[in-house]
């Protein structure tokens, strides 16, 4: 199993990427993906993977292209055999892009070729990602040259900053609200429309991302350590893991076996 991760070098990408990644896993192996505010956006090298439908308790085969939206929900995926896949692990504020407008809504529909390009495909089902030094000027390049990221919708984009910002302290919402000269109601609005949930879970999300994060890269960590994210104290981080994870922290945390903070090696669907 090989698992590359690395962040993007360009100032304004940075704004709106978190994470480049390339998987290369062996099957048969069934990954659930932790909620944590990002949306992702994934091209199939080689191989195939399914995806679990929970209304009909059955997987269906992925797309060789596509995103998948900014969820509340653990997601769960069965990897048959082997499959080799780049994905863009995008942040919030991505959806303040022109291209991604509605993609919540209408994630099926995206096109992931609008915003990698034709040759960007080419040049992402081709690359040598054992060369780990040009990985991450490879993608900027692309992005930048299929993207206008001057065409952002700025009072969008202000509103997603701020709540980004203060998703990991005690702000309330209506002090957001107020901030950014909005009604309550307003922002709720934006929210449920931008990312399908209201202001409070999707900040409670955004939280528990930064935490996941922290704690597994923390060599000696504590639970208490997420107290600094903005939780009142350690029995609330541990309420809002179950809450989010299907799991307790100590469990959830012994799984994250890839190098990454979301996804989670697990033998059975019951949690979902």
């Amino acid at each position: 199993m090989k698992v590359v991760e690395i962040e993007p070098k360009n100032e304004v990408l940075k704004n709106y990427v978190s994470k480049y990644q390339y998987f290369d896993v062996d099957g048969p192996l069934l990954v659930k993906a932790i909620p944590t505010g990002t949306l992702e956006c994934f091209v199939i090298i080689g191989g195939s993977f399914e995806i679990f439908d929970p209304e009909k308790a059955t997987f269906f085969a992925s797309e060789h292209i596509g995103v998948f939206p900014m969820g509340s929900q653990v997601s769960a995926y069965f990897i048959p055999k082997n499959v080799k896949c780049f994905n863009i692990k995008l942040k919030a504020q991505s959806l303040s892009l022109p291209k991604f407008k509605g993609v919540i809504s209408d994630w099926k529909s995206f096109s992931v070729e609008s915003f990698l390009g034709a040759a960007g495909m080419e040049k992402i089902r081709t690359f040598d990602y054992s060369d780990e030094e040009n990985f991450a000027d490879t993608i900027d390049e692309i992005l930048l040259e299929n993207n206008d990221f001057n065409a952002v919708d700025t009072r969008l984009e202000a509103v997603l900053n701020s709540m980004v910002a203060e998703s990991t302290s005690n702000m309330k919402v209506d002090q957001i609200a107020e901030n950014n000269h909005m009604t309550i109601k307003s922002l709720e609005r934006l929210t449920k429309k931008v990312f399908g949930m209201p202001p409070k879970k999707l900040m409670g999300i955004l939280r528990f991302g930064e935490s996941a994060k922290y704690l597994k890269n923390t060599e000696g960590y504590k639970f208490i350590d997420a107290l600094q994210f903005g939780y009142y104290d350690q029995s609330h981080f541990i309420r809002e893991c179950k809450k989010i994870t299907k799991m307790s922290p100590k469990e959830f945390l012994s799984k994250l076996n890839l190098d990454t903070n979301d996804l989670v090696l697990d033998g059975g669907l019951d949690e979902n």
